[in-house]
């Protein structure tokens, strides 16, 4: 025998490579939740006269965005165009990766005080249209893609 097992016993370098292994599989499930592993998160059935607002929150900062349901202002009018764009059933929220810290929130609160925070940087597909359904109207049509954030 040369090398390494001339000095440690058979036995103990099979424990050695089964720990080793062991520490192998724990380190590629750690890189796996740090590098965001996209997990299919349960639709959740919410009806239109369940949700109290959606709220557009950028992070870490900005001006937010808020539609009420019933409209309770000028920008709540355009309630129909946002309405349509609402998903049924909303998605479930993605897994965030651990080192995310811009982009943006879109929170759906609900009556009965849930909320459903979508981001802050990665959001199903059906969200980033809602998000930008919202961007539109409250910009007067100004805003131009992309309106809500991107991947």
């Amino acid at each position: 025998m040369t090398g390494l097992s001339t000095f440690i016993q058979p036995r103990t370098l099979r424990w050695l490579l089964v720990a080793g292994l062991l520490i192998g599989v724990v380190a590629l499930a750690g890189i796996r939740g740090l590098l965001w592993w996209p997990v299919a998160a349960s639709p959740i059935d919410v009806q239109l006269t369940d949700i109290t607002n959606i709220e557009i929150q950028p992070v870490p900062e900005g001006p937010e965005i808020l539609w009420n349901n019933p409209p309770t202002s000028p920008f709540s009018e355009q309630r129909h165009m946002i309405e349509a764009a609402i998903p049924s059933p909303l998605p479930g929220p993605e897994v965030q990766p651990l080192w995310c810290r811009v982009g943006g929130n879109l929170i759906v609160n609900l009556r009965d005080g849930r909320a459903i925070t979508y981001g802050p940087c990665r959001h199903p597909e059906a969200i980033r249209a809602l998000w930008t359904t919202i961007e539109r109207i409250e910009s007067n049509g100004r805003c131009t893609e992309p309106c809500a954030p991107t991947d």
